[in-house]
C-alpha cells in the first residue's frame, strides 16, 4: 500500500508490505443428477474456511514527517502480524444441457457468504501511530450472488473448444470500503480449450475480469491520516493450465 499524507502535510509516498502465509482446513461436496439423456443438474457446496495468517509488515522509504509517527526515526520498520482470514462458504446450483454430440451448455448460478468477513484485525509485534490504524478494519461485507454461463464445442476426439461469461455482485461495504484490495461488481470472460490424448487431459484457460468503478467518499484511512476517496476500478487477466488424468 501507498501512504502519501501525514498530520503535518504532504509528504513522498512511502510503501507498505503485508507479507503473511498460513493454512486453514474445510472440505467440498457436489451432487449431480441426470434429469434427462440431455440435462443434468448439479449442486455443488465448499464450506468456510478460517486461516490463520503470520508473517511481517514492513515500510519503506519514510522521510520527513512519516518518521514522526512512531516509527522511531528510521526510515524503515519491520515487525510480526498475526491474523485469521475467513474465506466464505459457497453454494452453487448448474443446469447443463447436451445439445448434441459436439455441443452442450451450462447455466451455474451461486451464492457466497462474504457477511462472515466483517472485521479485519491483525495483531502486530511492534506497534506504531500508523500500524495501530490497521489492527481492527471494519469490513462488514455482504452475502452475494453470481451467475456462469459457458460452453463446450467438441471438435474431434481430441481438441475441444470452451467459453464462458460471469457476473458476481460487489461484496465490499462502501462505508468501509478501503483500497487494499479494491472490489466491485465483476463481469468476466473466460476462453479456452481441453486437448485429450488416450487418458490424460490437458486444458487451457485465459480470464479477463472486469472491475466496475465505484464511487467511494467514506472516512476509512482517517486514522491513518490518509484519504481515499475517489473512483476505483480494474482489469485482472490470468492464464491457467492443467494437466488430468482419467482412471
Amino acid at each position: 500500500g501507498k501512504f502519501n499524507r501525514g498530520p503535518y502535510g504532504a509528504a513522498s509516498d512511502a510503501t507498505f508490505e503485508y507479507d503473511v502465509d498460513g493454512q486453514g482446513t474445510g472440505f467440498n461436496a457436489g451432487l449431480l443428477y441426470e434429469l434427462t439423456d440431455e440435462d443434468t443438474l448439479g449442486v455443488f457446496y465448499r464450506s468456510q474456511v478460517r486461516v490463520h495468517l503470520k508473517g511481517t509488515m514492513s515500510t519503506h522509504d519514510l522521510v520527513g514527517s512519516q518518521r514522526a509517527l512512531g516509527f522511531r526515526g528510521d526510515a524503515s520498520h519491520i515487525t510480526s502480524a498475526d491474523t485469521d482470514l475467513v474465506l466464505p462458504a459457497n453454494v452453487t446450483v448448474g443446469w447443463d444441457h447436451q445439445f448434441n454430440d459436439r455441443f452442450d451448455a451450462e447455466l451455474d448460478i451461486g451464492w457466497t457468504g462474504w457477511s462472515a468477513y466483517d472485521t479485519f484485525d491483525t495483531v502486530f509485534g511492534d506497534t506504531t501511530r500508523t500500524l495501530a490504524g490497521f489492527q481492527h478494519l471494519d469490513k462488514d461485507f455482504i452475502d452475494v450472488w453470481s451467475i456462469h454461463g459457458g460452453g463446450t464445442y467438441r471438435i474431434n476426439d481430441e481438441w475441444s473448444l470452451l467459453g464462458g461469461y460471469f457476473f458476481q455482485q460487489m461484496a465490499a461495504n462502501k462505508n468501509n470500503y478501503t483500497n487494499e484490495i479494491p472490489d466491485g461488481h465483476r463481469h468476466g470472460i473466460n476462453l479456452g480449450f481441453e486437448w485429450r490424448q488416450d487418458r490424460w487431459i490437458l486444458d487451457f484457460n485465459y480470464m479477463a475480469d472486469f472491475l466496475s468503478p465505484v464511487d467511494i467518499e467514506n472516512t476509512s484511512g482517517v486514522s491513518n491520516s490518509t484519504d481515499i476517496d475517489g473512483r476505483y476500478h480494474g482489469f485482472i487477466q490470468s492464464i491457467t493450465m492443467g494437466l488430468r488424468i482419467e482412471v
